[in-house]
């Protein structure tokens, strides 16, 4: 009987994580295939420590200080970007990448005035790969 109980856990638990790994494989693979931003599709260069440079100056080129957030927000939700996070007067909006050896992250941050206006914006790269 206290086989059987172990046996049934076993088997649960191994079934746990093989549909957790199947989930993740599947939006792993859903990731491949989807398209990226021109902004990112602008960069380059494949080193990643030249990337991060370009990048940045891609989004602060692309977005002058001054422009409405609205208009960046709107932008940055047409090409595929993530609302992030919020705090204060300070916005993020990112796009991930994956492919067979990296994991990519593409961040906009921004800051506004009291108006809605964009004061200050950078681009962030980070690159995990194995």
């Amino acid at each position: 009987m206290k086989v059987t109980k172990f046996a049934l856990i076993v088997s649960s638990a191994i079934n746990f994580i093989l549909i957790f790994i199947s989930i993740e494989l599947f939006f792993e693979i859903n990731n491949l295939f989807r398209e990226k931003p021109e902004l990112i599709k602008k960069i380059t260069t494949s080193e990643i420590s030249k990337a991060k440079i370009e990048f940045s100056n891609l989004i602060k080129k692309k977005f002058p200080i001054g422009l409405s957030e609205i208009e960046l927000i709107q932008e940055l939700d047409e090409q595929g970007f993530n609302p992030g996070w919020s705090y204060d007067n300070q916005h993020n909006a990112f796009f991930e990448t994956v492919n067979i050896g990296c994991r990519s992250s593409w961040s906009i941050i921004w800051e506004v005035d009291k108006h809605g206006n964009v004061t200050e914006i950078n681009g962030k790269y980070i690159a995990t790969c194995l």
